[in-house]
């Protein structure tokens, strides 16, 4: 099956995603699909969430965050004070994370770097130096909040990556802005509903071939330390001009890949957390409980 871990579970006549239920940067989505000569909204209708989350704070008070400014506004004002200075400073941390968004996607997320040397690049130096990762995001937080319950309400976002707030970098606060200002989506049929149109525009389009079921065993390297194909658990060799790994770095490194200094030291470090799903199938609405809830 395709997916990984956004593929899907089937039970009782019920369908589980397992993977993200957040459909967040929507203009990178497209973009792919673009890269492919395709629209994405032929393929995938996607449906803006009315309310990105309900936080459910320790004593009981709730904070709605959603993309209708004027409601957020006023549901900020009820922690931030009644003044003309919440807005500004909730406008300021909206700027800086739209900096953070727009630089990042620009410099890190769209940017190949194939040697060292090319992330210490001087021409870098203004924008990292704009992205402000010398502070945590909790404390970029408590720049433009007051209370401490907004400071958690817009700093939980780096638990999606096993970060603390407290230690995340600063310019992570950039999923808060892609929250806000472009909204959370889901696609109608599941997240997987993505992947399967991908895989079939590879295949009816472009003539792709997926094999499932398939174990690798390691990636062949050769004698200049450039990869040349598989072998699979079965004892098959598929060799290729290209080979492209998509599985986490400390697996891929010391189970795929020959033995380095580099896969060792990797292998000691400590790992963030994950996490424990439930999936469960409601016969009724609850109508205290929101699309997404963080408690």
């Amino acid at each position: 099956y395709n997916g990984g871990r956004c593929s899907l579970i089937h039970h009782n006549g019920y369908r589980f995603d397992q993977g993200p239920s957040l459909y967040l940067m929507p203009k990178i989505f497209e973009e792919r699909f673009q890269d492919l000569g395709e629209d994405i909204h032929h393929h995938i209708d996607l449906l803006k969430c009315p309310s990105n989350y309900t936080v459910h704070f320790h004593d009981g008070k709730q904070f709605e965050l959603t993309t209708d400014l004027s409601k957020l506004c006023r549901s900020l004002e009820k922690y931030e004070g009644n003044n003309e200075s919440t807005l500004m400073n909730f406008y300021k941390f909206l700027n800086e994370s739209h900096i953070h968004y727009e630089r990042s996607v620009k410099v890190v997320l769209k940017t190949n770097f194939q040697h060292w040397y090319n992330f210490f690049n001087i021409k870098h130096i203004p924008t990292v130096l704009k992205l402000h990762l010398h502070n945590s995001v909790y404390t970029r937080a408590c720049k433009y909040f007051k209370s401490e319950y907004m400071r958690m309400a817009f700093t939980f976002q780096t638990m999606y990556m096993g970060m603390s707030p407290y230690d995340g970098l600063g310019a992570y606060n950039l999923l808060q802005y892609t929250e806000i200002s472009e909204g959370i989506w889901y696609p109608k049929g599941g997240f997987n509903k993505v992947l399967q149109s991908l895989e079939s525009i590879a295949v009816e389009k472009y003539g792709a071939k997926f094999n499932y079921n398939c174990d690798v065993q390691e990636i062949i390297i050769d004698g200049k330390g450039m990869a040349k194909g598989i072998k699979l658990k079965n004892g098959n060799v598929v060799n290729s001009d290209i080979v492209i790994c998509n599985a986490d770095l400390v697996y891929a490194y010391n189970k795929l890949l020959p033995k380095t200094p580099y896969a060792k030291k990797l292998d000691k470090c400590k790992l963030t957390s994950s996490s424990i799903s439930f999936y469960w199938s409601m016969n009724q609405i609850i109508p205290q409980i929101a699309v997404h809830n963080v408690f």
